[in-house]
């Protein structure tokens, strides 16, 4: 006889925009155009069938000049597709918004300063197109037949961070003791710098990892949940001064008017179903439990309410952090937008339901848990290099006599870009004061709007008492 599975339907409620990248780029030469003020992405398959036999029109791919809408209507191809929402709307600019009250520019501190550049507004989005389009638009994960999806691997990625903050908080020496201490030969990247930790706190092998015990579906979307949303960095440059990044031009300034990246994101308010299970057999008085000892380790998720409660707990502690970050920053829009979510957690969660974040643009802390405190952190990056090294004083390339600048391929090394060589550097170095440095912010109209990858999962069932019960014979 097969043994019973806890199972339970959740509903995702899309909070603020995700993206998990499918590692592909769109262009705007062969993917997709402006229709009616939204993106039309095509489906090329159905274009190259439609073109079936006609070898000249094939011919016209790749040429220096094409453009997917200008050969749809040249053949006449009716594409399938789907449309993205794009918000490109031509706001207030910074003088006339100067003239509404704002105190002039010299009587700021840098911090009003940046908060001015954002209210003021921006320019039309750049682009390097006359539609007035991103060049590129990194995708977001699909099924065969196109449909966007969040992997259920995506997920419990972020219950597993989660679960292992909270362990963490409970028992830190674990943590302590299981950090690396030198680089090993095989991880210079640090990639499984933390899989001693894991072990200790998870467990020492796949068979004896307590994750075992739960098992999460995919979650799909339709295609008009998608939408085409711009991305921007903001950047510390010191601890007492941020700007933001040009991903162009690699500067920093004052004004938000730079270039960053567009994304194919599922947009706030999309909705889809999940399913989660705990594997009772697992988790129950069985043999197996007895030698794995799950049953002593898994408190913090084996019922529904008790991995709401920690993935609650652990979303809290990440949004009161990151208001705080922003609060100093000036960034109002994102400081209420935390303290929105922090609020729906305290006020508007029924039993059993949860908030999280995943996705791209969640942030090195959000991908770690945020655990590590300042002196972890630093023998962390130590190590393995993390983050940006200042370079003491001016390093002149000994062939040319020009300044050169650090090597990002090689540690110890500069290049120099007029010689296009790179050559041993002996100059001190540090590390940057503050890491991470770095949010991603999604922008609407030219202005910040939104964190990255919040949202909220809705328990269906049948309560009792304080549990709820929905279980299925597997």
């Amino acid at each position: 006889m097969k043994k019973p599975t806890e199972s339970l339907k959740y509903i995702i409620e899309i909070l603020t925009p995700i993206h998990v990248g499918s590692g592909r780029e769109l262009s705007s030469k062969y993917d997709y155009y402006l229709e009616n003020g939204k993106v039309h992405v095509v489906n090329m398959e159905s274009v190259i069938e439609a073109l079936e036999g006609n070898d000249a029109a094939i011919k016209e791919f790749g040429r220096e000049d094409f453009a997917i809408r200008k050969f749809l209507h040249d053949y006449s191809i009716k594409s399938d597709g789907y449309l993205l929402s794009w918000q490109n709307v031509k706001t207030e600019s910074p003088a006339k918004n100067a003239q509404k009250g704002f105190p002039s520019s010299a009587r700021l501190t840098w911090q009003e300063q940046l908060g001015k550049a954002f209210k003021a507004s921006v320019p039309m989005e750049k682009a390097d197109n006359a539609l007035g389009l991103p060049r590129n638009i990194h995708e977001q994960i699909k099924t065969a037949f196109g449909k966007p999806y969040i992997p259920g691997s995506s997920i419990k990625g972020s219950i597993r961070t989660a679960i292992l903050s909270e362990l963490i908080s409970q028992n830190p020496y674990l943590a302590t003791r299981n950090l690396p201490r030198v680089v090993e030969t095989n991880d210079r990247k640090g990639k499984f710098a933390s899989s001693n930790v894991i072990k200790a706190y998870l467990g020492k092998n796949p068979n004896y990892d307590i994750l075992r015990c739960l098992h999460i579906g995919d979650a799909y979307f339709a295609s008009t949940d998608l939408c085409c949303k711009d991305v921007r960095w903001f950047n510390l440059q010191t601890s007492d001064r941020a700007g933001w990044r040009d991903m162009t031009t690699k500067k920093t300034g004052e004004n938000c008017d730079v270039n960053g990246v567009h994304v194919e994101a599922l947009k706030a308010g999309a909705n889809a179903s999940i399913d989660i299970q705990w594997d009772q057999f697992l988790l129950g008085d069985s043999k197996a439990n007895k030698i794995l000892e799950f049953k002593e380790k898994t408190g913090s998720f084996s019922s529904v309410i008790s991995l709401a409660d920690t993935m609650n707990d652990h979303a809290k502690r990440r949004l009161a952090d990151e208001k705080l970050f922003f609060d100093r920053y000036k960034l109002n829009q994102l400081s209420l937008q935390h303290e929105a979510l922090e609020k729906t957690i305290s006020e508007d969660l029924a039993e059993g339901d949860f908030l999280m974040q995943i996705g791209w643009g969640s942030g090195w802390k959000g991908m770690t848990g945020g655990w590590m405190k300042s002196d972890q952190i630093e023998q962390v990056r130590t190590l393995y290099k993390l983050g940006k090294i200042i370079q003491k004083g001016e390093v002149i390339c000994p062939v040319c006599g020009k300044k050169a600048r650090p090597d990002n391929k090689s540690h110890g090394y500069s290049y120099c870009y007029k010689c296009k060589k790179s050559f041993p550097a002996n100059i001190k170095e540090k590390m940057f004061e503050i890491f991470p440095k770095t949010r991603r912010i999604v922008f609407e109209n030219g202005q910040p709007k939104y964190p990255f990858g919040w949202l909220k999962l809705s328990a269906l069932g049948q309560k009792f008492g304080d549990v709820f019960l929905c279980c299925h014979f597997l």
